[in-house]
């Protein structure tokens, strides 16, 4: 599963109004977003108490994911919140082993902290946009939007639990959708609202294809970051760069950041703060290679290195940027042992819906990244679809009413184990 990387950009938050429809509810209605129905239950209030365990859950999560789509050292950009947050929606429907495979691989607290630190953290985030002064003391514009969004196939029904969790943390409730009738018009759907999400810098979230007559439900999350470095980068001398390919001449910005360095074992860090210095990009280089640095970061390191203080003066010197990643993010959940949701006739999602059974058939990742010498803007955008358990088509009928053979044996070696002949399967043995 490897990441393709291009050129491209990123969202905007919209804040989905709340239909007091009841806790269970029939999604009804006739296109696209013609009807919205939620659980009767105001947006919570946050908790900071929550909030510590999901900023871990996040990092671990975030370097787990980093580990193999980026094994090869190649570029990726990817949000490890983005697909959090996607994937806490989904977790709030999944009971038994899936809840349980959900929570180890993805790292998560129980599923109250979960939703509080989530939700807190949301409206956490809502408050560093706004005009901020940078370093010069001028007036600047920081964009920092999220917004989460679900499409349900029309006549569905949903549990008042899950319903009332969608409201209550993540801010919305389920879109009346013809999933069933004409998936890909849902998906130019789902598409068109992540695009105005994201100003059109992530368009085409969901493949053609993604989507089939099966999928019951879409859930999705999108990011987009916006802002002016709080002390602006200047021009440099191209820089010789040396990468997976060799090395090659780049051109390169630089910036002086008094007491923004930090320097561990193995590696040297700069956190490059943006206007407001309420947002900052740390970046890491290794004493070694990229490996090594993904290492150490595991287990905490993550964590540990972005609650650090920096101490000392940095000369920065590095390469502008502009890079998109798409992922299947399929293989890279099982891999991380969510298996148990992929699994058609295994899932338990009966938490979202009792009427049938559903899997997650799709995990769809973008992210975007630019950084010049004015700032940075970055997109992210992550859709979850939950496909039913489709009825085994029956081609043949088979009633055993008189005498059969029978033969138990091995699959892959085709031993035979035992053969049985039942003539009269009335008797009895002895």
């Amino acid at each position: 599963m490897t990441p393709e990387t291009t050129d491209a950009l990123v969202p905007r938050r919209t804040l989905l109004g709340l239909l007091g429809l009841g806790a269970l509810a029939t999604v009804t209605g006739c296109g696209g977003d013609a009807g919205l129905v939620t659980a009767d239950v105001a947006r919570r209030p946050g908790d900071p108490a929550r909030v510590p365990a999901v900023v871990d859950a996040v990092s671990a999560f975030g370097t787990d994911l980093l580990g193999v789509v980026g094994a090869d050292d190649g570029n990726v950009v990817c949000s490890p919140w983005s697909v959090l947050v996607a994937l806490a929606m989904v977790r709030n429907g999944a009971t038994g082993v899936t809840a349980r495979e959900m929570d180890e691989a993805l790292h998560l607290p129980d599923l109250a902290g979960l939703n509080a630190g989530l939700g807190t953290l949301d409206q956490e985030l809502a408050t560093r946009a706004g005009r901020r002064r940078d370093g010069d003391g001028e007036e600047a514009s920081v964009v920092l939007d999220a917004a989460n969004r679900v499409w349900g196939r029309q006549g569905s029904t949903w549990e008042p639990a899950f319903l009332a969790a969608l409201a209550a943390w993540y801010g919305t409730g389920v879109g009346a959708t013809d999933l069933g009738g004409d998936p890909e018009g849902a998906r130019r759907s789902v598409n068109a609202w992540v695009a105005e999400q994201t100003h059109d810098r992530i368009t085409e979230l969901m493949p053609r294809g993604s989507l089939q007559p099966e999928t019951r439900m879409v859930l999705a999350n999108a990011l987009y970051v916006r802002a002016p470095w709080h002390e602006r980068f200047g021009p440099a001398e191209p820089l010789d760069f040396t990468g997976p390919g060799g090395t090659g001449t780049v051109p390169s910005m630089q910036v002086t950041l008094p007491g923004q360095g930090l320097a561990g074992d193995g590696w040297a860090a700069a956190r490059v703060p943006l206007a407001g210095q309420e947002l900052a990009l740390t970046v890491v280089r290794p004493d070694g290679g990229l490996a090594d640095l993904r290492a150490r970061l595991r287990d905490g390191g993550l964590t540990r290195l972005l609650r650090t203080a920096p101490d000392r003066g940095v000369a920065l010197r590095m390469p502008p940027v502009r890079l998109r990643t798409e992922l299947d993010l399929v293989g890279v959940l099982e891999g991380l042992g969510m298996r148990r949701a992929f699994a058609t006739g295994l899932a338990e999602f009966d938490g979202m819906t009792r009427s049938e059974r559903l899997h997650v058939g799709a995990v769809r990742h973008q992210g975007w990244l630019a950084l010049d010498e004015d700032g940075l803007e970055a997109a992210a955008a992550t859709g979850v679809a939950m496909d039913a358990v489709s009825a085994p088509s029956i081609e043949l009928e088979l009633t055993l009413d008189r005498p059969f053979l029978a033969c138990l044996h091995d699959v892959a070696t085709a031993l035979p184990l035992l053969l049985v002949q039942v003539g009269d399967p009335a008797a009895r043995a002895a």
